[in-house]
């Protein structure tokens, strides 16, 4: 008889801390909220610790000798001021002006179209070139960098076809990464894999660094060059951000543009707050990322989300799931663990070296952070030769915030040293004798 009132019981001092918790923390639950108590959150406060309280009151055993009807008349009455108290608590955050998590309208219309101009798939990451060209003529890509419009015909940020004839060459360097590999802000002939190219004039040197692309999408690109240019030396710009990127799939990424001079580039997928990656629509990508918002993982969160309570409950669970990323760290470093060791005896099984450049965040020249860190102590554990660029670069190494690639003189910095090693490779000494390099 008396278990339906503990159930009630414990439900309402639960909903009461709640409550109270969550007005307490709203400053913390909301973006752009401002710091310190006003008269809403003191009243909700007041509202849920008064619930705790008088449920807490309740009691049980004089309860139980209410016959059935009373009883279910006592949970209809807490039914009823739950719901009331929630329906109260709702419109005055609507009166204050509290903004929901989801807007009620996405606006996925507009003057534009989807062009796929680059994509991933299991041969690894490439450009389209005719789309790359066509974008490029139109003017549509510049303004975001003349990087983006350098490809071969096989779609690779170089300037020149990656040919069969190369594979004879007696010096052969492969170059694989992401954006900074692929030079992003250097002027073009500046990024660190051109002054290798320049300062070694005998050697052919393939860069088939795509941005955006982690050791994955790399590692599926690599296994499909390394037997058709079989280099002696590959490079890999490892970037910290790897370690989240690793757990994308593989998938297409395009280019949303409408029929002005505006382009911006996006991928087709993005994750909800547990990383569980959401294939949508090009058009409704475009409409949340114009909105700077995760889209809901489903219907029912969308309209939980247009609520103000539910706006509460869906930022408590981001803050949650932040936490539950962070405790899944050693997941991310077990996948990039096994993508480096793969590439590795790929290199290896094509009679490749492969050498590591570390590339560092601007952040990690002050303090390394746990990402840098790690991904040092993998090279030494793979035993895999490894250039520390943060032993080399200062913050003027880097472009102008917010942007966080490298500089000229960055790029230019880490080219020299890295030319020196591989002149020194193919002298035939050891990597591990050029000083840059660190061989464990």
């Amino acid at each position: 008889m008396t278990m339906p009132f503990r159930i009630a019981r414990a439900f309402l001092i639960l909903l009461g801390a709640l409550i109270a918790v969550a007005a307490l923390a709203i400053d913390y639950l909301l973006p752009g909220t401002s710091p310190g108590l006003n008269l809403p959150q003191i009243l909700a406060i007041a509202v849920g610790l008064a619930i705790a309280f008088l449920a807490w009151r309740l009691r049980i055993e004089r309860l139980g000798k209410l016959s059935p009807a009373r009883m279910a008349r006592g949970i209809l009455v807490v039914a009823i001021i739950t719901g009331l108290t929630l329906l109260i608590l709702e419109l005055a955050m609507t009166a204050w002006g509290m903004p929901t998590y989801y807007p009620a309208q996405v606006d996925a219309e507009g003057d534009y179209e989807f062009v796929y101009w680059r994509f991933c798939d299991d041969l690894g990451c490439r450009m389209n070139y005719e789309s790359v060209i066509a974008l490029c003529d139109a003017g549509k890509l510049q303004q975001q960098g003349a990087r983006r419009c350098k490809s071969n015909r096989q779609g690779y940020p170089d300037s020149h076809d990656f040919a069969a004839d190369d594979a004879l060459a007696s010096q052969r360097v492969l170059a694989v990464g992401d954006s900074f590999t692929q030079g992003f802000t250097a002027d073009i002939g500046s990024s660190f894999v051109e002054t290798l190219e320049a300062a070694i004039p005998e050697a052919v040197v393939w860069n088939s660094a795509i941005f955006g692309t982690s050791t994955k999408h790399q590692l599926a690109t690599f296994r499909h060059l390394a037997p058709q240019l079989r280099p002696q030396l590959s490079i890999l710009g490892f970037f910290t951000n790897d370690f989240s990127g690793n757990a994308v799939p593989l998938n297409w990424e395009g280019l949303l543009h409408d029929y002005g001079d505006y382009a911006e580039v996006l991928p087709v997928y993005m994750s909800d707050r547990w990383g569980n990656v959401l294939t949508l629509p090009p058009e409704l990508a475009y409409a949340y990322a114009r909105l700077g918002i995760r889209p809901p993982a489903s219907e029912i969160e969308r309209l939980t989300g247009l609520t103000r309570l539910g706006t509460l409950f869906l930022r408590s669970l981001d803050l949650f799931a932040e936490s539950a990323r962070d405790r899944s760290w050693r997941g991310r470093v077990d996948l990039t663990r096994n993508y480096l060791r793969d590439m590795r005896d790929v290199a290896g099984a094509h009679g490749s070296q492969l050498l590591v450049i570390v590339i560092p965040r601007r952040e990690d020249l002050q303090a390394p952070s746990e990402e840098h860190a790690t991904a040092i102590a993998l090279m030494e554990e793979l035993a895999l030769p490894y250039i520390r660029a943060i032993d080399y670069l200062v913050a003027a190494d880097y472009a102008r915030k917010p942007d966080g690639h490298w500089s000229n003189s960055g790029h230019q910095k880490i080219g020299k040293l890295l030319s020196e090693c591989v002149s020194s490779f193919f002298a035939g000494a050891d990597l591990g004798e050029c000083p840059p390099v660190t061989v464990k």
